[in-house]
């Protein structure tokens, strides 16, 4: 690895009988940053360089993707990633969250917002998706975070495009707003044929058997 492109501490916590990597830069407001499938932390990395001397970033990497290892009997979906993300988010102690979610983190990471709302500051939400894992998607996420395609995938860094400097810019935007009494949270979503505003309350009822929260 170019230290030049990831010069981060690599840290990690036991997860089950695996363990999972995480980058933990800077200080300030934490933002939490869930990167997509088959990528990994490392998509982030030009995110982290320009804000870290204003927040906390912290970048996982999903059991199986990045350099955190499995446990054995994962499954890689949604459900689990997120499972792992909300044992990190409780023990890092992350208060006041800016949860940013990108392709397989949309799911992942509004699992948990649904749930804990109290404890964000700001979401940022990008080129993702809502709806319950197909069971293609759910092959596709095993093989890239298994062996040997995933294994492969992380020799070669996986070099997605960096998210671009709209991201610094929403990032910073919903990293100093006050703190205030949580609002109904909207995005919207669109398939070939129209377009319709879920809540994340409706999406956690979708795909996750939750509660609706501030249905509408």
């Amino acid at each position: 690895m170019d230290t030049s492109e990831y010069p981060f501490k690599d840290r990690w916590l036991p997860y089950r009988d695996g363990y999972v990597h995480y980058v933990d830069e800077g200080q300030g407001p934490a933002v939490l940053l869930l990167h997509g499938n088959p990528t990994w932390s490392y998509i982030y990395r030009n995110v982290i360089k320009d804000l870290r001397g204003e927040c906390r970033l912290v970048a996982p990497d999903y059991p199986g993707f990045g350099v955190s290892k499995a446990p054995i009997q994962y499954g890689f979906t949604p459900r689990e990633h997120s499972e792992v993300v909300a044992d990190l988010i409780d023990r890092l102690q992350l208060k006041n969250v800016v949860l940013v979610v990108y392709d397989w983190g949309g799911p992942i990471g509004t699992n948990y917002a649904v749930r804990n709302r109290a404890n964000l500051r700001g979401l940022v939400v990008m080129n993702t998706w809502a709806w319950p894992a197909s069971f293609r998607q759910t092959l596709f996420s095993i093989a890239m975070g298994g062996w040997p395609l995933g294994y492969g995938f992380k020799r070669r860094k996986t070099t997605s495009p960096s998210p671009c400097c709209q991201m610094v810019s929403a990032i910073r935007r919903k990293s100093r707003k006050v703190l205030e009494r949580p609002t109904p949270i909207r995005f919207r979503l669109q398939n070939h044929e129209n377009r319709r505003g879920f809540s994340l309350g409706r999406f956690a009822k979708l795909d996750h058997g939750s509660p609706r929260l501030n249905p509408d």
